[in-house]
Order: structure tokens, then sequence, then C-alpha cells
């Protein structure tokens, strides 16, 4: 929770800098957000429910503490970002500014989508268990089991940050988060499933970020942007899913989740193709020379 709460805060202030990470750093920064969803429930668990007044003070003052040492944070970059010249110049215009909207929105869907993949399933995991069968004690523990997994992904993807592309090692994690629902809804695999959403949700959030950066340059703040949009995904999928559950019945949650997996694979697809240098190049043949006219 700690970890969660500390996160928010420190979005704002360390976008300049999370932007220069290398790609490693950053998947472990972003891992390391995940422990508190392990943390939190196991703090509860081992101090009892009714201390939930107590353990939320406690992060919130320790979230205050952890202010302190980042009152010096600056962004020490040198250059011109804030130069009015120079961002009117790089403003994306004409054929390139419908490109780089394309692109962003379809980023803005990724994100969107998995963030609601992931709380969708965080949230209504203990109640499908339970439906088709499973006690309530199993179902809490596979679920923590769920976050772990996501956690532990985030860990394991960083290393893989440096030898394999942003489009490929999404692009699988689509695809196995795609397979790993529709596995879920036998009810002898869901617990397993489960774990595998969590482990191939995980490597999303933080690779998409670097990919951003470099698919839409010319959109200044896209990450800040992509990662409010996110959270959309994230507060809609409980209502989403409760709606979809009075319609029919807690035993499509997994097939609801695997339809917008099959939605996030489909963006990532679109934009692994739309995103190469060479078709960029292709589509603005005068771009090159009348960056040359200008300098």
């Amino acid at each position: 929770m700690c970890g969660d709460h500390r996160s928010g805060r420190r979005q704002g202030r360390h976008e300049a800098s999370r932007a220069r990470l290398p790609q490693e750093r950053e998947a472990r920064l972003n891992a390391h957000f995940g422990i508190g969803a392990i943390a939190g429930p196991a703090l509860i668990g081992l101090l009892g429910a009714d201390r939930y007044p107590a353990v939320f003070t406690g992060c919130a003052v320790l979230a205050a503490a952890l202010l302190i040492p980042l009152t010096g944070v600056r962004d020490r970059t040198t250059g011109t970002d804030d130069d009015p010249a120079e961002e009117t110049a790089d403003r994306p215009t004409g054929r390139r500014g419908r490109r780089t909207a394309a692109l962003l929105t379809a980023f803005v869907v990724l994100y969107v989508l998995h963030v609601a993949v992931e709380a969708g399933v965080g949230g209504w995991e203990p109640t499908h268990l339970e439906t088709v069968g499973y006690s309530a004690t199993l179902a809490a523990s596979a679920t923590s089991v769920y976050w772990l997994m996501l956690t532990l992904g985030r860990f394991l993807v960083a290393p893989l940050t440096l030898r394999w592309p942003e489009p490929a090692i999404i692009a699988v994690s689509c695809v196995g988060m795609a397979l790993c629902l529709l596995a879920a809804v036998v009810p002898g695999l869901a617990p397993y499933a489960y774990a595998g959403v969590g482990l191939f949700i995980a490597p999303i959030f933080p690779t998409g970020l670097p990919w951003l950066r470099r698919a839409v340059p010319a959109a200044r703040r896209a990450g800040a942007l992509v990662i409010a949009a996110s959270m959309v995904g994230g507060v809609a999928a409980g209502p989403a899913l409760g709606r979809t559950i009075e319609l029919f019945e807690v035993r499509m949650v997994p097939g609801v989740l695997f339809f917008l997996a099959a939605i996030c694979l489909a963006a990532t697809w679109w934009l692994a193709h739309a995103s190469r240098p060479g078709r960029a190049a292709r589509k603005e043949p005068g771009r090159a020379s009348s960056a040359a006219a200008r300098s």
C-alpha cells in the first residue's frame, strides 16, 4: 500500500527523470510499486481486519515522510525544453500530426484496457473462483499469488529489455495474457491461469513507456497523458464487470477479460506496424529535406 501511495505522489516529479533511466532500471522501478499490493494484504492479515485505520494511517505517515528527501529532486537536463519557439517548431502538423495522434490514441487504448484487465482480475478473481467451487480461503490465496506473479514478472522482464525490443515483449505479454484468461474459463485451471495472467501482464506497463517515447517523440508529456488515461481502466473495470455479471453470470468474467486482452493484442500489432521508422519515412518523404532546409 505504501509503495502504491508513494508512486502516485512521485509520478509528477519523476516524469522527466524516469524518461532518461535505462530500460532495465525503469522496469525495476515499476516492479517495486507492486510490492505494496502484496505487503498491504499481508499486513492486514497479520494485524487483523480491525486495524485498517491504523495501517492506513501508518502508510500515510510513511508516504509523507518520503516526500522530505524528494524535495531536492530536480530536472538537471540542459536544453530548451521550455523554449516557445522550439516547441512551436516541433509541434506535429499535417500528416505527421495525424500519425502522432493515431499512435498516441493506440497507446492510450493499450494502457486503458490492460490496466482494466489487471484491476478486473485482482477484483473479481476471488468471486469467480468461489463461484466455480473453490473455498474462500483458496480464492483469497490465489488472488495473492496473482499479485505476487505480477510483481515478479516486472522484476523478471528487466533484463529482457536489454535483449529484446519493446514491441516483441509486449506482443508476447498480450498473447500470454489472452491465453491464460481463456484457460481460466476451465474451473480446474482457473487458479493457475490467473497466476499466469499476472506474470504475462506485468511487463506491459513499464515496457510500453520507452516504446511510447520513441514512437511519439513529437508529443511532449505523452507519457503523463497515457499514464493518466490508464487510470480510467482501473476505475471502470469494476463497474463494467459488475454490469456484465448482472446481465450474464460470474462465470463470464474470464471471457470478458479475454476480449479486452484481444483488443490489447490488436493495438500492439498495429503500433508495431505503424511505428516502424521506415514506414514513417515513407509516409513523410519531404520531412528530412524540410528539416535540412530549416537548419
